[in-house]
């Protein structure tokens, strides 16, 4: 999660197991995806990668795997002998993925077909637009529950994370962190980061308010700001 995300995504053998959970979960405080999101979500497909920076929906391995996050899954038990795993993948005999897991990949063939059709839109209020306009009976669950995760969220901080990975593709990693650390300045001058911190660390209330009440009171300016 987050900064052990980040950690991550400098390795050279990204391993995931069946019991890993994986998310850039900072807009649900009034953050962004910091810790060099910039540069590693914005190397995903641009749909992808806007709908895990943005949402902060949770990956199971199989899904990190799926997604670019990660490079392999692997069973857990095979981690009790650290040294015996690394030799294996020195050696290139990769211990087989675990063959059943409790946690379903939900980055199915028709899902990232959906994550591609709405978080492919041109900004936050299109995608919140497309994705109440899908009619696929069965992406509805996936839908609401995404619909659910975006009306937690804070409004401008979903705008300025949108327009993060969109620079982002454009930088290189030293870049990328430079814009994060301005980022990360005007969210605690001028952001939501102290209303969120406050709401999940704090009071524990959970009940976050937001300095807009929707996406559509951020204007341009705004976001913009957080960028000079």
């Amino acid at each position: 999660m987050g900064g052990g995300m980040g950690l991550s995504q400098g390795c050279t053998h990204r391993l995931v197991t069946e019991r890993t959970r994986m998310a850039m979960p900072e807009t649900a405080i009034g953050i962004f995806p910091d810790v060099g999101g910039s540069y590693f979500l914005s190397r995903l497909p641009p749909a992808l990668g806007a709908w895990i920076g943005v949402v902060g929906d949770t990956l199971s391995g199989a899904d990190a795997v799926v997604s670019g996050l990660a490079d392999r899954l692997v069973p857990s038990a095979f981690f009790a002998d650290l040294p015996a795993l690394i030799a294996a993948i020195d050696a290139g005999a990769w211990p087989a993925a675990p063959t059943h897991t409790t946690v379903p990949s939900q980055l199915t063939v028709p899902l990232l077909a959906a994550v591609e059709r709405h978080f492919g839109q041109p900004g936050v209020g299109e995608i919140l637009a497309s994705l109440a306009g899908e009619t696929d009976p069965a992406l509805r669950p996936w839908v609401e529950r995404t619909l659910g995760l975006l009306a937690q969220r804070s409004p401008l901080m979903l705008c300025v994370t949108f327009e993060q990975l969109q620079r982002g593709r454009q930088l290189g990693l030293e870049d990328c962190f430079r814009m994060e650390r301005t980022m990360m300045v005007h969210c605690f001058a001028h952001g939501d980061t102290m209303e969120g911190i406050r709401a999940l660390v704090i009071d524990k209330d959970r009940a976050p308010r937001w300095r807009h009440r929707s996406v559509a009171e951020v204007s341009r300016a705004e976001v913009e700001a957080f960028f000079v």
